[in-house]
């Protein structure tokens, strides 16, 4: 059993400096922003460099049941999904090694399906980020629209 010994690690392990946080804030906050920015600019190359290729997208909405889409079918409805404007607040990042795990508030204004379906709204993420070689990869998001997000 290998998971043990690797939680008594991470559990071992001495917290980030307010330097090391900050960096490691600052990095997800960029890969974030280039996500979102991909995402607006419907950029598939992009999308797709910056995808794990196990990618989950998790969404949770009230009133609905939740939705797994796998990567390619993410990929498509991102074919579909206009993003006209994004704010990034309140960014919050854990390192556990090659693992990260990013915590953001979304404010964006988005249509899906043309201007059929409105998309707008303030959003909270929790991203998935996993070390591939030297690059950062999206492996799983989870979305949710809580009705007012408390600070």
């Amino acid at each position: 059993m290998l998971l043990a010994p690797a939680l008594v690690a991470l559990l071992l392990q001495s917290p980030p400096s307010p330097q090391e946080a900050e960096a490691a804030t600052q990095k997800f906050t960029a890969l974030e922003t280039q996500l979102a920015g991909a995402i607006q600019r419907k950029d598939m190359a992009a999308l797709d460099g910056l995808l794990a290729k196990d990618f989950t997208f998790n969404l949770f909405l009230k009133g609905r049941g939740p939705e797994v889409l796998n990567r390619d079918e993410w990929l498509k409805g991102a074919e579909h999904y206009t993003l006209l404007s994004f704010v990034l607040k309140d960014p919050g990042v854990r390192m556990f090694g090659d693992v990260a795990t990013v915590r953001v508030v979304a404010q964006r204004k988005a249509t899906a399906g043309g201007a059929a379906l409105d998309e707008s709204g303030e959003f909270a993420v929790v991203d998935v980020w996993t070390k591939s070689g030297d690059a950062w990869k999206l492996s799983a998001r989870f979305l949710s629209r809580p009705e007012t997000l408390k600070r």
